[in-house]
């Protein structure tokens, strides 16, 4: 073998692993991920904020539930403990039928993997450093551009309803986004079309023009408690010192209401879940971030939540995962279909 012929096969393998399945190379995702990183603002008493996931993944306890199965609750393991396996149970439901613990999907959360919730005490989040990680999920959409995904991470999401907490609603896990999408402005350059804010159960999309930035970073209201996005109004913003501020690029600030300041912002690459970045294997994982609850009123809705690449919001009737792919170039391809559908899916 020729070592030109040897040196083009090792930067194919390079070139491959450097843009994890999305035809992006690092050094230009990061730059555009920085770049438009979302300046987040929280109301100053927000019972929970950012949380650490790996602080979260390495407490939790990895159950089974399905209420078809006796017992209906099942302890698995410590998430710690879990490997990158085929771990599945039968649903009890149909025979044969077997739910996986990445892949499988509960759309009634009737027969679903889920993780437990932390104490009561650790639902404030924001506690250190890494509790400020924005992941960015990244790839080529169908105006010819790149769509850069937002996700934040919290332990639990409380509930409120006319400024009041109230317990229908509130859950264990939380992850919310919001989607900037870019078109080509250039070769190789990218301007800001639209952005996408998920909310709870759909997905807006809002021309840029609409959007309040500050040196190019949109503005975005976390709504209490629940965490869904919204885009500042002047006169939230007029009132920014009453609230806590998050930079959310690398080496951005989060500041409290009073002055004191932080520097705590950074991004962390997904990857794509058919092909996770080094420790973003938790991406595969199709269960609940949150305890399945099975008693009580509303058990479905004091449940825990999906994580980004099983995301309910804008979910549409082909189950195709929106909050993931929305826009996604090529997406009759068998790879996309891969990528932003279940493996499978049961009540």
């Amino acid at each position: 073998m020729s070592k030109r012929i040897l040196i083009a096969m090792v930067a194919g393998v390079l070139c491959a692993a450097a843009d994890r399945g999305d035809d992006i190379a690092d050094e230009l995702e990061l730059r555009l991920a920085n770049e438009y990183a979302p300046i987040l603002f929280y109301d100053a008493d927000e019972p929970n904020l950012p949380a650490s996931l790996d602080r979260f993944l390495s407490r939790a306890e990895l159950w089974f539930f399905s209420e078809y199965c006796r017992p209906q609750q099942v302890r698995i393991m410590k998430w710690a403990d879990a490997r990158l396996s085929d771990l599945m149970r039968p649903s009890c439901r149909v025979p044969g039928e077997v739910i996986h613990w990445q892949g499988t999907r509960s759309s009634e959360k009737k027969s679903t993997f889920y993780l437990t919730n932390v104490p009561e005490k650790e639902r404030r989040g924001g506690e250190d450093r890494d509790a400020w990680t924005t992941y960015i999920h990244a790839y080529r959409n169908d105006l010819g551009g790149i769509t850069l995904q937002y996700w934040r991470f919290y332990s639990y999401n409380s509930s409120y309803f006319l400024g009041s907490a109230v317990e229908f609603g509130a859950h264990g896990g939380d992850w919310e986004a919001i989607h900037v999408v870019l078109k080509p402005s250039a070769p190789d350059r990218f301007a800001p079309a639209q952005i996408r804010l998920l909310g709870h159960h759909d997905i807006l999309t809002k021309p840029w023009n609409e959007v309040l930035v500050e040196d190019g970073h949109p503005l975005i209201s976390c709504e209490k408690g629940g965490h869904t996005s919204g885009l500042m109004t002047g006169k939230e913003l007029s009132e920014r010192s009453h609230r806590i501020e998050h930079q959310s690029w690398t080496g951005g600030q989060v500041r409290w209401p009073g002055g004191r300041v932080a520097v705590f912002g950074s991004v962390a690459m997904l990857g794509q879940k058919t092909m996770p970045r080094a420790g973003m294997e938790w991406l595969r994982y199709s269960g609940l971030w949150g305890m399945r609850e099975n008693s009580g009123w509303y058990p479905l809705y004091r449940s825990g939540y999906w994580g980004p690449a099983f995301n309910e919001t804008g979910l549409r009737k082909d189950g195709f995962i929106s909050a993931w792919c929305e826009g996604i170039s090529g997406s009759g391809s068998i790879v996309i279909r891969k990528e932003c559908y279940a493996d499978a899916v049961v009540p």
